[in-house]
């Protein structure tokens, strides 16, 4: 069974990273069932403390956008935040929790110069989003006159969260 429950966690992270990188979005048919069937086996199973560290990866995504712009994180990585924060928690508790959270950031640091340079792949403008699918709805972050700025790339965060999130687990387990 945990053969099972690991290849289908593979897949939908595989998935979920995929689709990141390739549209910017985490789409909810794959970020809330995941929250769902993550939360109803954590509850039954007894790691009522895993759901808090649910809510707080949640929080860290979502509240310092109530409070600037600039600080705005995508929808779909607030929700990835509520599967991931509480697998994290219940596999590894507060160090498990931590590290996943920080390396997520760090994985996505890493991340935006690739981005950057893909931007300006076959634009021939520097530091302007150029790729296909990165223009999205005025006050996306990284489109040109959006509250991240012209011509800052969009950099997904996803990816980052789901394999801190796997070497998380894998470290602390």
């Amino acid at each position: 069974m945990v053969v099972g429950v690991v290849t289908v966690a593979l897949g939908w992270s595989a998935s979920l990273m995929l689709t990141d990188l390739r549209q910017l979005r985490l789409p909810d048919r794959l970020t809330l069932p995941a929250a769902a069937v993550v939360w109803l086996a954590l509850g039954c199973s007894g790691h009522h403390r895993a759901l808090a560290g649910a809510v707080a990866w949640w929080a860290l995504c979502a509240v310092p956008g109530l409070f600037s712009a600039r600080l705005r994180i995508g929808g779909g990585d607030a929700k990835l935040a509520l599967t991931l924060g509480a697998v994290t928690a219940a596999a590894g508790g507060v160090v498990g929790w931590w590290t996943a959270v920080a390396g997520s950031s760090l994985l996505t640091l890493a991340l935006a110069p690739v981005c950057a340079a893909r931007a300006t792949e076959g634009t021939g403008r520097t530091g302007t989003a150029g790729r296909a699918g990165t223009a999205g709805r005025a006050g996306d972050p990284g489109t040109d006159g959006s509250p991240a700025g012209p011509g800052r790339p969009r950099v997904p965060h996803g990816p980052g969260m789901l394999v801190a999130s796997w070497l998380s687990v894998l470290l602390t387990v």
